[in-house]
């Protein structure tokens, strides 16, 4: 690491931009860490801003960098290692010799003998009888020991006089002095285990888009999809604000080679047009087989689903029943985001998750006029290790809805209302067998929904729900808070036995 990749770091308050605490000798790697992992408020300045402070690492935290203040010739600045906030200056010794003082007892202090020019003294913190002689090494650098391998010797690049180059063991870089509140990070946090990475911004814009609202987008967006996909950079797939994007059904089909943020800042708007999903007539826009992927931005999913509502069975009893599409589906994608986002007025189903692996959707809001058939708001099929928490969903249908093969499932600060309440199944259609496990819905609250909390199984089929918990659920006007139902029929008619 070279002098000019070492950075000195001054932690700022969010209020008065007043100095909270101090970091130096910071390499590039973990600057980056820094800001994207804990979007502290901070000013770097290359280390030879700063010189003649001497800086030491507790050994009780090696995790915690701290900056050390200068003191006086030949003396040397130590930190209780038992006690973090107790400062104490270790008296000046003779030439070519070092205080030390025993971890074991902070009372009992130790001349270390003289060594050769050059050379320094260590006393083994994990073995306190054990004495190693540290290696000459050209002047102006500093021998270190790799704390996960104490046979392992490293020489750290020569820095500036008076300063240290450190290395910090783990990626992480934490201040002890302050963590800041409120606290945003950018959307590129959501990525963090990209080390490095490099960051691409692709415009649907760029590719024709013209966002009017009457103008087919469908095609820009395919080919934006397509350069998104293939870039070997974590990349920004950007939706630009206050335009409105008409679309057909659109595949964002992977697997992609990096990681992904779709950045939705304007609406897109679904086609209404029921010839238009001739070939899919369940889908208007599905992700599948997309890893690391983040769909948020703020912005609005309009399935501008009327028409779909108003030839539907439930409401023209003379009409036949059929499928209409799903808003957002995500199939078969791992390490998933959905956040910040406005879904509105689904042919059907608003978002459904069907076969993802480690699911997080957050600040959701769902909305659908209470009459509207089968709009159900989150629909959870064969998925795994989801979690959703702080959303507002009011539907015609259940708020939320899991069903088969769907494990291990938290659900906490949801509003729900209108709607059909948080529903267990259907289980078990078509004298199937169907099992739902580890399912945990802890805060919400219910208003002027047809059911509360709700399990429902098909007559014929089998299977299980096991390991259902719901907690802290406060309800106000709904016709039945509690229900259990294991003769389940979807119409009004009594249901042919299976």
């Amino acid at each position: 690491m070279s002098l000019s990749s070492c950075y000195s770091v001054k932690f700022l308050d969010n209020d008065d931009d007043n100095i909270l605490s101090e970091m130096h000798y910071v390499n590039h790697h973990n600057l980056n860490n820094l800001e994207r992992e804990f979007g502290y408020d901070f000013q770097a300045y290359p280390s030879n801003y700063f010189n003649t402070i001497l800086g030491h690492e507790g050994n009780n935290n090696n995790n915690i960098p701290r900056l050390i203040p200068k003191v006086d010739s030949g003396e040397r600045y130590h930190e209780d290692n038992n006690n973090m906030d107790k400062h104490r200056i270790i008296p000046k010794v003779e030439s070519g010799e070092r205080y030390h003082e025993d971890n074991n007892d902070m009372d009992k202090h130790r001349i270390i003998p003289q060594v050769e020019s050059g050379a320094r003294d260590h006393k083994d913190n994990n073995n306190m009888e054990k004495k190693r002689i540290i290696p000459q090494v050209e002047s102006g650098e500093c021998y270190h020991k790799d704390n996960n391998d104490m046979d392992k010797n490293r020489l750290i690049p020569q820095v500036e006089s008076g300063e240290r180059d450190h290395e910090d063991k783990n990626l992480e870089i934490i201040s002890r002095f302050h963590r800041f509140k409120n606290l945003e990070k950018d959307d590129d946090d959501d990525h963090e285990d990209e080390e490095e990475a490099k960051v691409a911004t692709i415009s649907v814009d760029s590719f024709g888009a013209q966002g009017d609202g009457s103008i087919d987008d469908t095609n820009a967006f395919q080919k934006a999809w397509k350069e998104v996909c293939s870039s070997s950079n974590v990349v920004n797939f950007l939706v630009s604000q206050n335009k409105k994007y008409l679309l057909k059904p659109i595949k964002f089909s992977g697997p992609c080679k990096s990681s992904i943020t779709m950045q939705i800042y304007g609406t897109l708007l679904a086609s209404d047009n029921t010839s238009d999903y001739n070939k899919d007539s369940r889908h208007w826009l599905i992700f599948q087989n997309v890893e690391n992927l983040v769909v948020g931005g703020g912005g609005v999913i309009n399935g501008n689903g009327k028409i779909w509502w108003l030839n539907s069975c439930k409401i023209n009893k003379k009409l036949p029943c059929k499928h209409a599409p799903t808003a957002l589906t995500f199939h078969n994608c791992n390490n998933l985001k959905v956040k910040d986002l406005k879904i509105e007025d689904a042919q059907q189903m608003h978002l459904t998750f069907e076969r993802c692996f480690g699911v997080e959707a957050s600040n959701l809001v769902v909305s659908a006029p209470e009459s509207s058939p089968n709009t159900d708001g989150i629909h959870i099929t064969k998925t795994q290790n989801i979690q959703i928490s702080d959303s507002i969903i009011g539907t015609g249908d259940d708020c939320i809805s899991i069903v088969s093969g769907s494990q291990k499932v938290l659900a906490t600060g949801i509003t729900c209302g209108p709607g059909h309440g948080i529903s267990i199944g259907s289980l078990g259609a078509g004298n199937s067998e169907a099992h739902v496990s580890n399912i945990n819905v802890n805060g919400a609250k219910l208003s002027g929904t047809t059911n509360g909390l709700r399990i429902k199984t098909w007559q014929g089929g089998s299977g299980s729900a096991s390991n259902i918990r719901f907690q802290n659920v406060v309800m106000n006007s709904v016709k039945n808070p509690i229900i259990i139902d294991q003769n389940y029929c979807d119409q009004d008619t009594p249901c042919k036995d299976q």
